[in-house]
């Protein structure tokens, strides 16, 4: 008799069941966890690896956007030093000062001083003539602009930011290279970075003379460094891959210190002869995660580049391996808290990928409208006009005097003072209407579906009644004004861009009328 045909005899167990009917329970339950475990490990695999990517695809999101945001914040700031530029040397008493009148030179010396005082990161003003010799000059030092005695005015002739400057046609304004300041031949200590900008003035088709402006660098180097996160490394480089603002200050400037310093050429060559051939993007390799994008300074080339190392990306998952280790292990009891974990995961990369699309179009201080969303519901409202023969304006408007609040109550009081503005003119608009904070005191206001010019000087005489009454800020109360420039299309038949520098210029015609007023722009 073969072993398939014996008779086993079964062994009881104090509950009645033999051993026999045992091993088929275990045999059956075998055959069934298995292909389950088996099954379910599969699907949590599954699903590890969708909450991993989800994260790395909002991950690439967050960085692609952090680089854009912040050289367009970069970009604003270039633009703003090429429009007082212009401002500066389209004044009548620069020329005047240049053709010899010492009257005017006295105006544009103060007019110097008050832009300097305006923007602190204007380190030096100077005009020249069109020898190159200083005829105003105004330092910002450790502390408040000061004016240079005439004595010490200096030939700067033979400067190459001068020759520059001089040489390019009337409309266009030379920038250099973003180096370290150079004093008689020998870097400055402690090392100050700077960007020069130099204009000629023309009188008659004839340049006669120059304004040079020095900017700060270190404003928009301490700005680059305030975009990083809590992990990750935020970079700044040149052209030729140096570093300006580095993983280090020894990797730091070694264009200008030392030829062999590191750069990120060196460090990364495949990565930097992908980017060197792109204006921004998102590359990922075995290094990491590197986001970037490119910041014109003249005729350089600047990459600002946001990197997450392979271990920085992999952070989110290593604190995903318990939560979903736990689960698989408890199967049936750990089931729904592992679909609470999951649902809960879900939610928290929407709202992740939520905050970060509203943060990419909203100022973070008054949450108005940035100028990306502006631009864009502008362009709308420009497209409805023409289609339905109606107006649109633009109302560009500061405070008046707003760097004195901040001087002398504190950056939090005008932080303060900024919202309560943003709360009051935001009351008196329709909500077809677009209020917009584009940078520090200024404000950009967009009106639909006008019918002529009235609608807007109305919400003028409004905005400017409204900042009449004092604002009462930590107790204390504050009493400003604010001058508003004024471009309705299709009066002033232009685009969007166009509409709201159009406005921009206007509102310094209020500036220099008196301010506290409004002026449309005369085409």
């Amino acid at each position: 008799m073969g072993f398939d045909d014996q008779v086993i005899p079964p062994v009881f167990f104090a509950d009645g069941r033999t051993m026999w009917n045992k091993s088929r329970i275990i045999k059956y339950f075998l055959i069934a966890f298995i292909p389950l475990s088996a099954l379910i490990g599969i699907g949590f695999a599954y699903a590890f690896n969708r909450q991993v990517e989800a994260d790395h695809r909002v991950g690439t999101e967050r960085s692609a956007q952090l680089v854009s945001l912040g050289s367009e914040r970069v970009e604003v700031m270039l633009d703003q030093v090429h429009t007082n530029l212009e401002f500066i040397t389209s004044s009548p008493h620069v020329a005047e000062t240049l053709q010899g009148s010492e009257v005017a030179g006295e105006e544009v010396a103060d007019m110097l001083l008050r832009l300097s005082t305006a923007q602190a990161s204007y380190s030096q003003l100077r005009i020249l003539d069109k020898s190159g010799f200083e005829l105003v000059r105004v330092n910002r030092g450790d502390g408040e602009p000061v004016l240079t005695p005439q004595e010490e005015l200096a030939d700067k002739g033979d400067r190459y930011y001068f020759r520059e400057s001089i040489e390019a046609p009337a409309s266009e304004t030379y920038v250099s290279r973003f180096d370290l300041n150079v004093e008689n031949g020998v870097i400055e200590e402690p090392h100050r970075a700077i960007i020069r900008f130099g204009r000629a003035v023309h009188v008659d088709g004839k340049a006669i003379g120059a304004v040079i402006l020095y900017l700060d660098g270190q404003e928009i180097l301490d700005y680059v460094a305030s975009l990083r996160g809590r992990i990750g490394s935020v970079l700044l480089v040149d052209h030729e891959g140096y570093y300006l603002r580095g993983p280090d200050r020894v990797s730091e400037w070694g264009f200008i210190l030392d030829n062999d310093a590191p750069s990120f050429q060196g460090d990364r060559p495949d990565a930097w002869i992908e980017m060197s051939g792109s204006e921004s993007g998102v590359l990922k390799d075995s290094a990491g995660l590197t986001a970037f994008d490119t910041i014109q300074v003249g005729d350089d080339e600047l990459k600002l580049i946001y990197m997450l190392s392979s271990e920085e990306l992999w952070v989110d998952e290593e604190q995903l391996i318990l939560p979903f280790s736990v689960l698989y292990l408890g199967v049936i009891l750990i089931l729904g808290v592992g679909s609470v974990t999951f649902a809960r995961l879900a939610e928290r990369r929407s709202e992740a990928a939520e905050t970060i699309k509203h943060m990419a179009q909203h100022d973070q201080l008054t949450d108005l409208p940035n100028r990306t969303l502006l631009n864009d519901r502008l362009d709308q409202a420009l497209a409805q006009a023409r289609r339905h023969q109606k107006s649109v304006g633009v109302i560009y408007f500061d405070l008046d005097e707003f760097k004195q609040v901040n001087d002398t109550l504190g950056h939090s009081a005008g932080d303060q003072l900024l919202k309560q503005v943003a709360g009051r003119v935001s009351r008196i608009i329709r909500e077809t209407d677009t209020l917009a904070r584009v940078g520090g005191d200024e404000f950009v206001l967009v009106q639909t579906d006008l019918d002529g010019d009235s609608g807007a000087e109305i919400l003028a005489k409004k905005i400017t009644q409204e900042m009449s009454s004092p604002f009462t800020v930590d107790s204390t109360q504050i009493s400003v004004s604010c001058s508003l420039g004024i471009a309705v299309y299709p009066t002033d038949d232009s685009g969007a861009e166009e509409l709201v520098s159009h406005a921009d210029q206007a509102m310094y015609e209020s500036k220099r009328s008196g301010k506290g007023t409004y002026t449309f722009h005369k085409g």
